[in-house]
Order: C-alpha cells, then structure tokens, then sequence
C-alpha cells in the first residue's frame, strides 16, 4: 500500500501508482516496509511545499526512514530517526530549488557541544530549566545572550505558517519601517525573500522534531538600499511548550557581523535576523 501526496498536501491511499505521475505534479510517495521502515520517494528540485510539509508531518513518528530523491532508486538512504530525515528532505528540497543554494550555508551544533559553548551554553541551560515554560529568566538570559536580537515565532497549520509574535528592540538593519510591521506577518516576509525561506527551514524543523537549534550561519544577502551583504551569525532556536509539538519558536541571533559586498567593503553595519 501506497500513500501519496499530492502537490496541494493532500494525502491518498492506493495498491499501485506511477511515481512518474507523482513527480510530474510535485508529489510525494511513501511506502510502508514490512521491516517498520518508510520508504519516501520525491524529486527535490520540482516537489512542492505542502507536499513537504505533509510529508514532513507523515514521518514524525517514523523511527526508520529510506529517502529515495529523483524517484530511481540510486541514491536512497537509510536514516535512523525521524529529525535526521526531516532536515536532510528540507535541507535537500530547499538547495534544490533555491537558485542562490551557495548564498546560505550553516554549521550545526550538536546539543552536548552547546551546553559547554560560552555563548549556547547560558541560554541552553535556562531554556532546559524552564520546562517548556516561557518565563522570565528564559527571557532574560535569551535577550542578554543576543542583545535583544531575537524573535517570537509562533507556529501555525502545522508549522505552514510562521507568524512573528515579536520583534527585539535590538535588531536594525532591516530599519524601524520593517520591524512597525513585521508583527503579526509571516516569517518570509522580509525584504530578502529567498534568505527568509532558507531561515524558516530551521524554525519548521524545531517544530517538527520539538529540540532546540544551534548553528552557526554564514549567508550572502541583498537589501534593496544596502546591496549585496555577508552575515556571519550564531543562531538558536528553542522550542516552548509542553505538548507534542511547540506552541512558541525563539530565535535568537547572536555575535553577529556583517559586511558589504559591494562598495565600501569595510563598513561595519549592525545586525540581521
């Protein structure tokens, strides 16, 4: 028995299907082994994002997982773990299909190496303390460890949606025009849009498989009156709730730089999300 998922999210039973047809509409198709392994066959630079996102949802309580990318069987692989082959279908789908997939890069931490970094460890701590809680000292270790560079991001529709709760006094590159009306909208709604969708890749996976993120990012950006921009920053991202999955993504960003690509080389400019 097959399931497939169409391009639209939407999901279907039957005994036999033509992959070629599931690829050709940007869709999805899993198969159950009799070994408890999920098999999931997709073509990352054609599937669409609801069918990722059912996908993404399908697997979350799979405990073995065959990614098969380009529906030929050649480069499938065996992952252990729901949250490896989550970040590896997003990781692989968004490269694939971002002409600027050499402009995002990100190291990840480990969660043991974080609790022993100068800058993670603080904020790794008070967020285990908390017990899924937003509380103040959470809060309070959150903005000192980024000088009120963070974010509230509340997810929605299964993490389909990203809506910013909240905005750190301590970010301006984007400019106080941007952060007036950020509140309230979705997360790729910033003024590099390909950059946006390549940073909510993290936030949906910290939803998905509920643990917290660390890494650190270097990424090559375009502001409209700035131009061509690189920012190397620190990233984490807690998840805050106590049920299966987060009601609440914290994002912080943390010893940050950036610097100009274009003219003026050496400027110094102040932050990015």
């Amino acid at each position: 028995m097959r399931t497939i998922i169409d391009g639209r999210g939407r999901v279907r039973h039957q005994t036999a299907t033509s992959d070629i047809a599931v690829e050709n509409k940007g869709g999805v198709a899993l198969r159950r082994w009799r070994s408890g392994a999920v098999e999931l066959r997709y073509r990352p630079n054609a599937v669409k994002p609801m069918a990722v996102l059912k996908a993404v949802e399908l697997l979350e309580d799979c405990q073995r997982v065959v990614l098969v990318p380009g529906f030929t069987g050649r480069d499938g692989q065996l992952i252990s773990g729901c949250a490896s082959a989550i970040e590896r279908l997003t990781r692989l789908t968004g490269e694939a299909q971002s002409t600027r997939g050499r402009d995002f890069r990100s190291l990840r931490h480990e969660h043991s190496a974080a609790t022993n970094d100068t800058a993670f460890g603080p904020v790794y701590a008070a967020w285990r303390a908390a017990h899924g809680v937003k509380d103040r000292e959470l809060l309070e270790a959150v903005r000192d460890a980024s000088c009120g560079r963070y974010l509230e991001v509340v997810p929605r529709d299964g993490a389909a949606k990203l809506v910013m709760a909240a905005v750190g006094n301590g970010y301006s590159l984007y400019g106080d025009g941007w952060k007036s009306v950020a509140v309230g909208g979705l997360f790729e709604d910033m003024p590099d849009f390909e950059y946006a969708c390549w940073a909510a890749q993290a936030y949906r996976e910290a939803y998905h498989t509920a643990q917290p993120i660390f890494e650190d990012v270097a990424a090559t950006v375009r502001l409209r009156q700035a131009g061509w921009l690189l920012l190397e920053y620190r990233r984490m991202i807690l998840p805050v709730g106590s049920g299966e999955h987060p009601t609440l993504l914290l994002g912080a960003t943390l010893q940050q730089s950036v610097r100009r690509l274009t003219f003026g080389a050496g400027d110094k400019l102040v932050d990015v999300l």
